[in-house]
């Protein structure tokens, strides 16, 4: 079958993300991933690698797809990069003749182990930490001293009512 979007291109009979239309080889293939929200769904970096399942209406049932990189996150759609360095756009919603939503897209995104930061982002992150410390110390340590003048100031004008009390 000749494909109508990409020249030369003859689709097999059956490919291989046809092949993994069950439920053990999705979840083979979503273990290291976790599910997005639609409302999180435009924060997820792009560059990030995602899953998707959509909505096959010749056959009325949910499609699982490999995915690829985000290259751009749209309200109606996601732009990917795919095998080849080719891109190809996942629509977010799958509607009805009515234009009434149907179905709408599942991405998934790939977990972040804590192990994944190598040693130059631990110390990145070190270094960071170090310095928001040294500011918060030395804030505090201006507050206290603030806080020790406001506080003789205090005792002074105690000081002051109180004479101004006992001579009337």
């Amino acid at each position: 079958m000749k494909s109508k979007y990409v020249k030369d291109y003859e689709r097999p009979e059956k490919t291989y993300t046809d092949s993994l239309q069950n439920k053990k080889s999705i979840q083979n293939y979503l273990k290291d991933y976790e599910e997005v929200s639609e409302e999180d769904l435009p924060y997820v970096p792009v560059n990030s690698h995602v899953r998707y399942i959509s909505w096959d209406k010749e056959n009325n049932c949910e499609l699982f797809r490999l995915g690829g990189i985000i290259k751009q996150i749209q309200k109606e759609y996601l732009i990917l990069i795919g095998k080849g360095q080719k891109s190809f756009s996942v629509q977010r919603y799958s509607y009805d003749k009515n234009k009434k939503v149907i179905h709408t897209t599942r991405f998934f995104k790939k977990k972040k182990s804590e192990s994944s930061m190598d040693n130059a982002e631990i110390n990145e992150n070190l270094e960071l930490s170090k310095v928001i410390i040294e500011k918060q110390s030395t804030e505090i340590d201006r507050q206290t001293d603030e806080i020790e003048n406001l506080k003789k100031e205090i005792s002074k004008l105690k000081k002051i009512i109180k004479k101004s009390k006992s001579n009337p």
